[in-house]
C-alpha cells in the first residue's frame, strides 16, 4: 500500500515534520512512502525553495489512490528513539543534504532558539517560556560551555531582548530568512531547543549536542531523545 500526508497550511518547522514522521512511518511498518510537496507555507516562506530544500523529491509523488495518513498525536508524537533511529535519520539528512544549504557565518557557537513573534503568554502558552527562564538557563550554559559564543534566533526587536544583552555577552540573530535560520540550527555546536517544531526538527537534524530543556515536564506534546541534554 502506498501513502503519504498531505497537511494544510502552517508553518515549515510542523510541515517538514510531517514529512519526516510519515516517512518514518512508513519505514517502521514497511509501507511505501509516497511524497506529496507543501502547497502553501505560514510566514510568506516561498513554497518551491521549501520543496527544494528538505530534498524529498526522489520519493515517487503521491497520486489520487495513495492514501493519506491522518495527523494525529500517533504520528506526530512518536518515540524519537524508535521512530528518528540511525537509519531513519541517515535518509532524511541524506536528504536534507541534496540541495546546497547557506552558508553559516557563525563558529564554535551555541544556539538558543527562543520562540517569539505570534508566541505570546496570552496566546499558544503551551509554547511560552519567559524571559525570566531563558535568563537563568542561560546562565546555566555558560557555566557549562564558556568557551561557547551565543547566539539567539527569534523574532522582534532588539530591545526585546535588552534584558540578555544587558548581562550577557550574546549576539541577537533576529528576522532573518527562516530557511536559513534553520539551517544555522541544524549546524550548530550546541543547540537549545524551544516549544517549536522548527527547532525540534533543527535539533534531529543536528548531529551535536541538543538541550531540550524546555521538554522537562513535558507540557508541550514533542518527546526528546535518550542523548538530549536537560538540565
Amino acid at each position: 500500500m502506498n501513502y503519504t500526508i498531505d497537511l494544510i497550511p502552517n508553518g515549515f518547522g510542523c510541515l517538514y515534520q510531517t514529512k519526516i514522521c510519515a516517512l518514518a512511518y512508513c519505514r517502521l511498518h514497511s509501507l511505501n512512502y509516497r511524497h506529496t510537496n507543501f502547497k502553501s507555507i505560514h510566514h510568506w516562506l516561498n513554497v518551491k525553495e521549501c520543496n527544494n530544500f528538505i530534498g524529498f523529491d526522489k520519493y515517487i509523488k503521491a497520486d489520487d489512490e495513495t492514501i493519506k495518513l491522518d495527523y494525529n498525536i500517533k504520528l506526530y508524537d512518536p518515540d524519537p528513539d524508535i521512530n528518528f533511529n540511525e537509519n531513519i535519520m541517515k535518509e532524511i539528512r541524506e536528504n536534507y543534504y541534496t540541495n546546497i544549504k547557506p552558508i553559516v557565518p557563525y563558529t564554535n557557537f551555541l544556539a538558543i532558539h527562543i520562540r517569539r513573534g505570534d508566541i505570546n503568554i496570552e496566546f499558544f502558552r503551551d509554547r511560552w517560556n519567559s524571559d525570566e527562564y531563558y535568563s537563568d538557563l542561560i546562565r546555566k550554559l555558560i557555566v557549562l560551555y564558556p568557551d561557547k559564543k551565543l547566539v539567539v534566533f527569534s523574532q522582534g526587536s532588539l530591545n526585546d531582548f535588552k534584558y540578555l544583552t544587558d548581562e550577557f555577552d550574546i549576539i541577537i540573530d533576529l528576522n532573518k530568512n527562516d530557511l536559513n535560520t534553520f539551517h544555522y540550527m541544524v549546524k550548530a555546536d550546541i543547540l537549545v531547543i524551544a516549544r517549536s517544531s522548527f527547532s525540534y526538527v533543527a535539533a534531529l537534524l543536528n548531529e551535536n549536542i541538543i538541550h531540550a530543556d524546555v521538554l522537562k515536564n513535558r507540557v508541550w506534546h514533542h518527546r526528546p531523545k535518550k542523548d538530549w541534554v536537560i538540565i
